[in-house]
């Protein structure tokens, strides 16, 4: 299906300051409004390498499954790495979201649990912290005057949950600058020479892996080198110049990889744009 909004969809972003306190954890946080006469045809999210806290201050979004069935997204919730795309629809025809998108191994450290308990999951607040912590911060969020004040009451929420947490995942600096690395660099020869030259066994590595990013380290590589290529056919780049950069050896080798995130292939991807 091709990914056409309708004409009278106009959303509009604004970014909000990061508190120091939560400036390892939180790569940015935005405001969205969407405003339409009608309901929004279904658009797609694709994979990325950050995990998306998202609260409703005004309206309700759908996840629609693979299966075809129609889910209304919990008002406060999160959705964690995803290893193929996601579709995503309006339930109603305003639409103020706050999003926060956290880098994974926040994830550890202020919930408290491994990361890949999130991955390819949209689950609700309430099923991963106490119902009653959460069902107080709704509340409050839906009592602010505007999303600002609300944004500021949720950084508010997540620093006393970092402050208080005991963690029993605290994250291994050594797995940060590993994904920080690949992620500037989706490019590996093998997990055998990545866990030797960062003194891991490759089983060590891929655990530690998982649980405070939420992907196996080759999985991690193959995300955030379809971030970069399609960023890059978006700007027009030609297949060889990103086969040249990324070491693909064939052009099917390539759509296929691209296939398994998206769901359509590069040239699908330039002409329904």
């Amino acid at each position: 299906m091709k990914d056409v909004l309708i004409k009278s969809y106009s959303p509009s972003s604004c970014s909000i300051d990061v508190h120091p306190l939560l400036a390892a954890y939180i790569k940015d946080i935005q405001i969205i409004r969407s405003d339409s006469s009608q309901l929004i045809a279904p658009y797609k999210v694709y994979p990325d390498l950050f995990i998306v806290m998202g609260f409703q201050y005004q309206g309700r979004l759908n996840v629609l499954t693979e299966e075809g069935k129609i889910n209304l997204l919990k008002s406060c919730g999160m959705t964690g790495l995803l290893k193929t795309y996601r579709m995503f629809q309006t339930a109603t025809t305003t639409i103020i979201s706050i999003l926060f998108k956290f880098y994974p191994w926040a994830i550890p450290a202020l919930l408290n649990i491994p990361a890949n308990e999130l991955t390819s999951q949209s689950l609700g607040l309430e099923d991963i912290l106490r119902g009653k912590i959460i069902n107080n911060l709704q509340e409050k969020i839906q009592a602010a005057q505007n999303p600002f004040i609300a944004s500021n009451i949720i950084q508010e929420f997540l620093i006393k949950l970092h402050l208080t947490q005991n963690r029993k995942h605290e994250p291994q600096q050594r797995i940060i600058m590993i994904a920080q690395q690949l992620a500037k660099h989706p490019v590996i020869d093998s997990i055998e020479k990545l866990a030797y030259h960062y003194g891991y066994s490759i089983r060590s590595l891929e655990r530690h892996f998982q649980e405070m990013i939420g992907l196996s380290p080759k999985r991690f590589v193959s995300t955030a080198r379809f971030q970069k290529v399609l960023h890059l056919l978006q700007a027009n780049i030609a297949w060889v110049v990103i086969a040249e950069s990324f070491g693909y050896y064939d052009q099917a080798h390539f759509i296929k990889d691209f296939k398994q995130f998206s769901g359509i292939t590069p040239h699908q991807l330039i002409h329904s744009s």
